[in-house]
């Protein structure tokens, strides 16, 4: 919640009228890098700030037409887990020394709900109602780790409505007559977020990527109840056998991404009994909040329950090459979120890890090959000794 003076107490609660159709608010590539590295640094508090943006076109009287961009955010209050508030102070002087037409962009609100979603809770609303009379219109916009963000626009308005009314007089007849009353209530507008796309082919790659994924689940068989044969993957027959998904029956070289993010979630919080159910995202961040010396006892920890958390997963010994496999598609899935400058090192210290287990595993297995070998040699030498 943004308030501009925590010592004014805003006693008025406005009536809300909703536009029915929708604004548009541009989110240009460096306003996502911003918001990328307050989510990194931050972790899981809400954190909020003012934002600029300026008027591309139109007005929120016709929304349809009604198109904002976003200038920069300004960091104002890192909160907690469930609330941020700030007042504008003196701080706002740097903005309009350091960003180049600040001074005639408009102000909003920026604020993040982290890992609960972006959406208007009570608590948001109650920003506008309190910030709504100190601007023409206001902008506030509300982002998540998702990446799916919730905007909106209010401003105040007088509403003006008509009533018509009758009592009896006091010799029997009916008299009519009307009062018009006029309301104070806030307007607000939905404002779709859009991201600006300069580079238009790499955006509309992912949208190729979904296409071709989903023409391909098409193709693979659907599982049929009855009489019929049905062909269900390793989860569906945990559903339908009701069991634990907990062991995956499938090959170490043909993880599916369900099997890679499950494994990788176990592996990261160190868990053999394979019952983590936090993401991989908010495990490696807890990880990167941690002290040094307790980053130091996580990675050796970590080393010695590698094998047997992946052998429990599979339900089977594996072997070198399948081994090899299976980190490189762990290791693969931390990529996503290596352009996150607060996990960084705790991801390249996870890699290193993973790279000297499989170093120490593949030592270990050529030794047990090369004893096998000799044990075998010995015994086809005895066996040619007796004949």
């Amino acid at each position: 919640m943004s308030t501009d003076n925590k010592k004014e107490v805003k006693k008025v609660k406005y009536p809300v009228i909703e536009m029915d159709k929708k604004g548009k608010l541009i989110l240009p590539d460096h306003i996502i890098t911003q918001i990328n590295i307050l989510h990194g640094k931050v972790g899981a508090k809400e954190w909020s700030g003012l934002l600029l943006y300026d008027v591309i076109s139109g007005s929120p009287a016709k929304p349809e037409g009604f198109v904002l961009k976003a200038k920069h955010i300004f960091l104002m209050d890192i909160g907690t887990g469930a609330y941020t508030e700030y007042e504008t102070d003196g701080d706002i002087v740097d903005l309009y020394d350091n960003v180049e037409g600040a001074m005639e962009a408009k102000m909003g609100h920026i604020h993040t709900h982290h890992s609960m979603g972006a959406y208007f809770s009570g608590t948001d609303t109650e920003e506008l109602d309190d910030n709504v009379d100190k601007h023409n219109y206001y902008l506030s916009l509300i982002v998540s780790f998702n990446g799916v963000y919730a905007a909106k626009v209010a401003f105040l308005s007088d509403v003006h409505t008509s009533s018509k009314l009758s009592y009896v007089d006091d010799g029997g007849k009916p008299k009519h007559f009307k009062t018009d009353k006029v309301q104070k209530s806030m307007v607000t507008v939905d404002m779709s977020v859009y991201y600006e796309k300069p580079d238009k082919f790499f955006y509309d790659r992912y949208s190729q990527v979904v296409k071709k994924i989903a023409e391909k689940e098409k193709l693979k068989p659907k599982v049929l109840y009855g009489a019929k044969t049905y062909y269900p993957n390793a989860f569906q027959q945990s559903l339908l056998k009701g069991t634990s998904i907990s062991k995956i029956d499938s090959d170490p070289k043909k993880m599916t991404d369900f099997e890679v993010e499950k494994l990788a979630r176990n592996l990261f919080s160190v868990t053999p009994e394979l019952d983590e159910a936090k993401g991989a995202y908010h495990i490696l961040h807890t990880l990167s909040n941690s002290k040094k010396e307790e980053i130091e006892f996580y990675y050796d920890y970590f080393s010695k329950h590698i094998e047997v958390i992946i052998e429990n997963f599979f339900d089977q010994s594996i072997e070198v090459d399948e081994m090899i496999e299976v980190i490189a598609e762990v290791s693969a899935s931390m990529v996503r979120f290596s352009n996150n400058p607060h996990l960084k090192d705790i991801i390249e210290g996870i890699d290193e890890v993973l790279e000297e287990f499989l170093a120490h595993y593949q030592a270990r297995e050529e030794e047990d090959d090369d004893e096998d070998n000799t044990i075998e040699s010995k015994l086809t030498k005895e066996a040619n000794a007796l004949t």
